[in-house]
């Protein structure tokens, strides 16, 4: 039997549970909540599962659309379990849970969309507490940074470790921060970017607002390439319980010519490893419209997954 808790939720109670996960997503997040509230005004909503007196795992919910009674909430990538809790039957439990508090035929929609790989097991665990796939699922690639520094270069493809190394001798300055100006100079042109080209990434307002909404200063790790006083690339990483996400960059033209990329997320990893962090999310991979990204986040090395998509 799985109970909900659905008020009076604590920011210290829900972030004990959510660092207790093995690889918590940013997505389900407090800080990312927060800051789907202040820059998209959208209404978040957070439960924690109990079963008996343990605390299992915890769901943020986002409606995106309200008229009147009828609403499409959303669970992105959760719920998330503590690694204590362990079984597929309590996760299982807790999403039934979930979705028996919208009625379909009252025009309230739930949209589960967990953080599974797309397997006959995590459809026949959906399919069993009556939900149907109506999207199909993000694809990611995580990386382990539990092995040795060297083990993680020896990972990488050919062309990625040649980019870094070729990095590593022409980029003469790299500055990590946690804010400032830096992260200003890289959101602005992130921004730009984004709606030049009409690109899938989170909206520069997003991204300040999840800087803004972390729960320590330290979690926002923003390192800038620097040539001539000024920056040529940045890119901003941001810790989440055991897990990192590689979350917004940019790179000018000088950047691209002196490979400053490769660098600047080497150094995070680094500093990734240094704090303890055991797992980096390199983000959405999207081969039709971001075709170059892409390939330099596989080069990395890490393992690709394709999630079971969005369930309603």
């Amino acid at each position: 039997m799985v109970a909900l808790i659905a008020s009076g939720i604590s920011r210290p109670s829900w972030e004990r549970i959510y660092r207790a996960a093995e690889r918590p997503p940013i997505e389900q997040s407090w800080a990312y909540g927060q800051a789907l509230e202040t820059a998209y005004r959208r209404k978040v909503e957070r439960v924690i599962a109990l079963s008996g007196d343990d605390e299992i795992g915890v769901a943020q919910l986002c409606t995106w659309l309200q008229v009147g009674p009828f609403g499409l909430t959303t669970v992105t990538r959760g719920p998330v379990m503590s690694a204590a809790a362990g079984t597929r039957e309590l996760e299982s439990a807790m999403m039934k849970e979930m979705a028996s508090r919208y009625r379909k035929w009252e025009g309230r929609f739930l949209m589960l969309s967990p953080e599974h790989a797309d397997r006959d097991e995590a459809t026949s665990m959906l399919a069993s507490i009556g939900l149907r796939r109506v999207i199909t699922g993000y694809t990611t690639s995580w990386l382990d940074l539990r092995p040795e520094a060297s083990a993680i270069r020896n990972g990488m493809d050919h062309g990625w470790r040649d980019g870094l190394r070729q990095g590593e001798a022409r980029v003469k300055r790299v500055v990590i921060e946690n804010g400032g100006w830096n992260l200003r100079w890289l959101v602005d042109r992130h921004e730009s970017e984004r709606k030049a080209r009409k690109l899938s990434m989170p909206a520069g307002a997003l991204v300040s607002a999840l800087v803004d909404s972390l729960p320590r200063k330290q979690d926002a790790l923003v390192a800038t390439a620097i040539e001539g006083g000024e920056p040529i690339a940045s890119v901003l990483v941001i810790r989440h319980g055991r897990a990192a996400t590689y979350f917004a960059s940019h790179s000018n033209a000088e950047g691209r010519k002196r490979r400053a990329h490769h660098v600047l997320l080497w150094r995070a990893i680094e500093r990734l490893r240094e704090d303890g962090v055991a797992w980096l999310d390199l983000g959405g991979l999207d081969g039709k419209t971001m075709s170059g990204v892409t390939r330099f986040k596989l080069g990395l090395g890490g393992s690709v997954v394709t999630l079971t998509g969005s369930y309603m």
